[in-house]
């Protein structure tokens, strides 16, 4: 903040204040006596790929058995390009979690 207990932010970079793109340091006031920040490199991608599928099959009136099938992936990158082709094609390349289930209910007709 320029002053405290204000809503006026220091755009680094600007009004005497300095910003390395490449280092991702910013300094207050340039040349003054303020110590430099470190803000590092917030950027990154999130990619995940889910899938469900599920098979119900009654196999008696009221009883019923489910089969359930989850897949999922999902990576992080450190930088913050979107890049689509590059990420489908890292999160189709990744090892997938499986989850296989099964349910079984029975109806006991007492």
């Amino acid at each position: 903040m320029k002053a405290a207990g204000t809503y006026d932010w220091i755009n680094f970079g600007e009004e005497g204040s300095t910003f390395d793109d490449e280092n991702y340091i910013a300094d207050p006031d340039g040349d003054g006596p303020a110590p430099e920040i470190d803000v590092g490199n917030n950027d990154f991608n999130i990619v995940s790929l889910r899938g469900n599928a599920v098979l119900r099959w009654e196999y008696l009136p009221g009883s019923v058995i489910f089969f359930v099938w989850t897949q999922s992936q999902a990576d992080v990158e450190d930088n913050g390009d979107i890049k689509f082709g590059d990420s489908i094609n890292k999160l189709i390349d990744l090892q997938p979690d499986n989850i296989f289930v099964v349910k079984l209910t029975y109806w006991f007709n007492l």
